[in-house]
């Protein structure tokens, strides 16, 4: 792989065709998720969380107009494990927040706000299309948002809309698709925009809301709305993630734009103030569908390819691997995931790996938690 590093010390990258493989030991899984995507670890450095999509293929309108996926109305929910001080990966929860609808992208705030406190979840939902189990119509009517879960007591305990009604929908469009979430180390929020380009208004973009809008934006004040920025994307935003290293802010997009091919970028503060769309560090890895990026301490970005199957782990020093198990692949389709730090691993990372498992029917798949040590 070759590397080349940038004035700012930031590598960009270009993938090999047949990177070697890096096998690392998996500490367990949780079975009979739905669909799930994106897990990220509560600040207990024990407890984690995911969100079960729940999809249905071959929906009647939804196969007419060319979506192969349809999210199931109410039907997606939060769930809650544990990795235990024995390593030990078990279910805490199934059900801490339900009557969701496409939950694509969460993360954990890591700073106390008005409104709600450091280790609030937010999950982005409320993804289109969807339609109710068994209709044969596409719901226009969804309500796109950021749902706050307080996972270890009340589940649901607020939200920030994202539709044309809301703050963000009035200072910039309706949120078609919201997809991915981060949270830095400030206590500021970023989510994507999927932005398929079939409805009216969308625009693929990564929105930036500050630690002190975050209350506002959830009590419906427009003056909160002027605090959020955002950043046009050439193609669809999936996974984001906020380096440990510098707080910059990592994203993948995918190649559904022919012109775009898929790419990883890294987003910094001052990108964010001046509204300009970052140069990707990386394109053409795998089919150019990406959905998942994950950072680590020593700077190592990891790149998840759903259509091939694979999870790539790019380092710092230069080197490309895939990560396997000893089984094989983690996963058959790996989506947007996480990287974080258990306390039983003693301050080495691991990996929150969903496995959306498309044409599965519900409680039939899995999240694993894989051992990334020394990464």
């Amino acid at each position: 792989m070759a590397v080349n590093a940038t004035s700012s010390a930031v590598p960009t990258w270009t993938p090999k065709e047949n990177p070697e493989a890096l096998v690392v030991p998996v500490l367990g899984k949780i079975e009979g998720a739905s669909n799930p995507e994106s897990s990220e670890l509560l600040l207990d450095g024990e407890h984690f969380v995911f969100g079960n999509c729940t999809l249905v293929m071959d929906h009647p309108e939804g196969a007419e107009r060319g979506y192969p996926l349809v999210y199931v109305e109410g039907e997606a929910f939060v769930t809650l494990g544990r990795i235990g001080p024995d390593r030990k990966v078990e279910l805490i929860k199934r059900n801490v927040a339900e009557g969701l609808t496409g939950t694509l992208g969460i993360d954990v705030i890591k700073a106390d706000n008005p409104a709600v406190k450091a280790g609030t979840a937010f999950v982005a939902e409320g993804a289109y299309p969807a339609s109710p189990r068994g209709g044969t119509k596409l719901n226009m009517d969804y309500r796109p948002r950021l749902v706050a879960i307080d996972a270890l007591g009340a589940g649901k305990i607020g939200e920030i809309p994202l539709g044309p009604e809301s703050v963000i929908g009035r200072r910039f469009n309706r949120i078609e698709h919201p997809n991915g979430v981060a949270a830095d180390s400030e206590g500021n929020l970023y989510f994507g925009d999927i932005a398929n380009g079939r409805l009216e208004g969308g625009t693929p973009a990564m929105y930036r809301i500050p630690r002190e809008a975050i209350a506002g934006l959830m009590a419906g004040d427009d003056a909160a709305g002027a605090l959020v920025t955002r950043i046009l994307m050439p193609s669809h935003v999936n996974g984001l993630t906020v380096s440990p290293v510098d707080q910059s802010i990592w994203a993948v997009s995918c190649a559904y734009n022919p012109e775009d091919g898929g790419g990883v970028y890294r987003v910094t503060a001052e990108d964010f103030k001046t509204g300009r769309t970052p140069k990707p560090n990386m394109k053409g890895l795998g089919s150019g569908v990406l959905d998942g990026i994950g950072v680590t301490k020593r700077g190592n970005v990891l790149v998840s390819c759903p259509m091939t199957g694979e999870l790539h782990i790019f380092t710092a020093e230069g080197d490309q691997r895939v990560i396997m198990t000893s089984e094989g692949k983690p996963a058959g389709l790996p989506p947007d995931f996480n990287v974080c730090y258990p306390k039983s691993l003693g301050g080495e990372p691991a990996i929150l790996l969903p496995d959306l498992s498309l044409g599965k029917g519900p409680e039939e798949a899995s999240v694993a938690v894989l051992d990334l040590s020394g990464y």
